[in-house]
């Protein structure tokens, strides 16, 4: 194929410009391209949205996504869909008593699980046993109860008090996630970037889930002190009190608490868990690669303590604390994103 001498000194130029080695590309008179085995090399960078879109869409042939092709998350979450419309109708046409326990279960469990499901078809191997998801699920539920119990006997008699309690529960949810994620780590010897990551998320639902149902529970059965008459012999003190007006009467108050304990939650320890197990492993893949990592990483931890105090900071105006907690949760869904595609990309082996 000819080249006129106007086209090829065009093409020249262009090469300069590009900072292109001349030898390297194939050069005709309107196509300038890179050769077949470069063009091979490069593959499209993987995102959270990419692979839920993939699984949306069907696409099987998508090589990027074929291995993190997240198709029971997307199954999950249309039964999950379905089932709250029925249980809305089941809810409107059925006595409280039957549903209430439904209520609480389904509300605090089922969306924490979807995300679990997400993040373990997230990872490429899927070399993890579910005893390992299940006793991190676990963890983080006893770790809620022992947080309480410690807040309980021990902080309230602080003489800081809610101070305390604000920086310190945080504080011990950091530390206690951050070192069971890296014990199993090195007992079982992960180094899979995603199963790390996904055992933390795992811990992290666990402390939602509970977090979820101790919430849902205060809030329908509430504990009032009851008051006697001094001349009555009757006895005086707390009675659990079946608050029917938080299920039936004030729906669109009370939808709030849920929407806070249910999913928006979840949705935060699941961003905090990302960066959580992305900062423990960060030290086991440097040294398997044999290079070096930024300390700096671990100021990620104090990060994500200090957007769960965010999360706890109460004022005595309403819609004050309501920004606060979508401040926080859009800087932990922008951090948790970017760390979950990194993930991505480095169990993908793009680069």
């Amino acid at each position: 194929m000819m080249i006129d001498e106007k086209s090829s000194q065009a093409a020249v130029e262009l090469l300069k410009v590009e900072n292109l080695d001349k030898n390297e590309y194939v050069v005709t008179a309107s196509v300038i391209s890179p050769p077949l085995e470069k063009r091979e090399k490069k593959k499209g960078q993987a995102t959270i949205f990419g692979a839920i879109l993939s699984a949306i869409s069907n696409r099987k042939n998508n090589d990027v996504y074929k291995q993190v092709r997240p198709v029971k998350t997307v199954n999950y979450f249309v039964l999950i869909l379905i089932f709250t419309i029925l249980l809305y109708f089941f809810y409107q046409f059925s006595d409280v008593k039957l549903s209430l326990a439904i209520i609480i279960f389904f509300g605090a469990i089922a969306f924490p699980v979807l995300l679990l499901v997400l993040y373990f078809e997230l990872c490429p191997q899927k070399n993890i046993s579910l005893y390992n998801i299940f006793i991190s699920l676990a963890f983080g539920i006893i770790l809620y109860l022992l947080i309480e119990m410690v807040e309980l006997s021990i902080l309230k008699d602080t003489a800081m008090g809610s101070i305390t309690e604000l920086v310190l529960i945080p504080l011990m949810w950091g530390i206690g996630e951050y070192l069971f994620v890296n014990a199993l780590k090195r007992i079982y010897d992960i180094t899979d970037l995603s199963v790390g990551i996904l055992l933390a998320v795992a811990v992290g639902l666990g402390y939602a889930i509970a977090f979820a149902l101790d919430g849902l529970i205060d809030s329908i059965f509430l504990p009032v002190e009851v008051i006697m008459d001094s001349t009555s012999n009757h006895y005086s003190g707390l009675a659990i009190v079946d608050n029917r007006r938080f299920i039936q009467d004030s729906i669109k108050s009370n939808m709030v608490e849920l929407l806070w304990r249910c999913f928006y939650y979840p949705t935060s320890f699941t961003a905090w868990s990302v960066i959580m197990g992305e900062v423990v492993m960060t030290p086991t893949l440097a040294e398997k690669n044999k290079s070096g990592y930024n300390v700096s990483i671990y100021l990620l931890l104090l990060l994500v303590v200090s957007l769960f105090i965010l999360t706890r900071l109460t004022t005595s105006f309403s819609y004050i604390n309501t920004a606060i907690k979508i401040f926080a949760l859009c800087v932990s869904l922008i951090i948790g994103i970017r760390s979950t595609n990194r993930v991505l990309n480095h169990s993908l082996k793009i680069y």
